[in-house]
């Protein structure tokens, strides 16, 4: 850790839909983040799962995508995020269009 002092921020784990308690704390070099035990979450009581666990790890990854991509004929292309939105936005709404709006649901986690 880069410090003794409890400079953690408490949030919550973003990988599923569970809602664990997780404290982030800077880490020693620029950049680096840690995750720490939330021992009194009361979701998960300072317990996390492996992928949770491995969050920091992806976080400044090389392969990970910092860029909307759409697929145009079998391929993948960077796109603009007002492009990915807007196509985002009318496939949605041809889908609703096409099979009634009870062809699309939506379930979120509860987050505290």
């Amino acid at each position: 850790m880069s410090s003794e002092n409890d400079d953690a921020v408490k949030t919550i784990c973003p990988y599923c839909g569970v809602g664990c308690g997780i404290k982030v704390q800077q880490g020693d070099d620029p950049g680096d983040v840690n995750f720490r035990p939330w021992g009194d979450a009361p979701v998960n009581e300072g317990r996390i799962c492996i992928k949770g666990g491995a969050a920091t790890q992806v976080v400044d990854h090389e392969d990970r995508l910092t860029e909307p991509l759409i697929k145009d004929d079998g391929e993948f292309r960077e796109a603009t995020w007002e492009e990915a939105y807007a196509r985002i936005v009318s496939e949605m709404e041809r889908i609703r269009e096409e099979h009634g709006p009870d062809a699309m649901g939506f379930s979120a986690p509860r987050r505290r």
